[in-house]
């Protein structure tokens, strides 16, 4: 994926997709000083969403890491139902094309 820039709780926020080891080992990292998020540039599918929901999340939150059991559940749920949103729209644009 291409790095992108997004507003985040009216701030511009780079997004970035980079390597475990830059990733510091996680799957996604939120800098608020530097408003960054980096994203482990492997992660596919519902792994993906859910990261980068979650870090969104905790871009978007006044402090950092007090609602983490909270963004951890929702970003996951979130994530699972725009991936299963996002198969079923699929499905049915080919259906209408046959």
């Amino acid at each position: 994926m291409n790095d992108f820039k997004t507003e985040l709780g009216n701030e511009t926020w780079t997004i970035r997709f980079r390597t475990k080891k830059e990733c510091k080992g996680n799957w996604g990292l939120c800098d608020r000083a530097t408003k960054t998020i980096t994203i482990y540039n492997r992660l596919k599918g519902v792994d993906l969403l859910d990261t980068l929901i979650h870090e969104m999340r905790h871009a978007q939150h006044p402090i950092p890491y007090e609602a983490e059991e909270f963004i951890n559940q929702t970003s996951t749920e979130l994530a699972e139902g725009l991936d299963l949103a996002g198969f079923k729209c699929k499905q049915l644009f080919t259906k209408s094309k046959e």
